[in-house]
């Protein structure tokens, strides 16, 4: 009974490093998640300017009255001279607004 060992046993400290890691990882996967979209402007309910998106505060007509193809399409030649989407995008997108 005097070789019993007392102490924490090998497969314990690999038991606490693997739980250790695994929590870590979570956190920094949770960070990433969470800034990344926040950096892009993506996916939120606001748009990159940081004003409303489809859906937001301003109703259906928009704020200048006009209608939603309008808008979309203001959206479309913005994202377009901004470099965001290339000419072949921008005129498939517009052809698909029925422009």
């Amino acid at each position: 009974m005097a070789d019993w060992e007392t102490g924490v046993q090998w497969w314990a400290w690999l038991l606490g490093i693997a739980t250790t890691a695994v929590f870590l990882a979570l956190v920094v996967w949770a960070v990433v998640a969470l800034v990344c979209p926040a950096r892009s402007g993506g996916n939120g309910p606001e748009g990159p300017e940081g004003l409303p998106g489809p859906g937001g505060l301003e109703g259906p007509l928009g704020a200048g009255g006009a209608r939603d193809g309008d808008g979309s399409a203001q959206a479309q030649a913005r994202r377009y001279a901004a470099g965001d989407t290339t000419a072949g995008e921008y005129h498939r997108r517009m052809g698909a607004l029925g422009r």
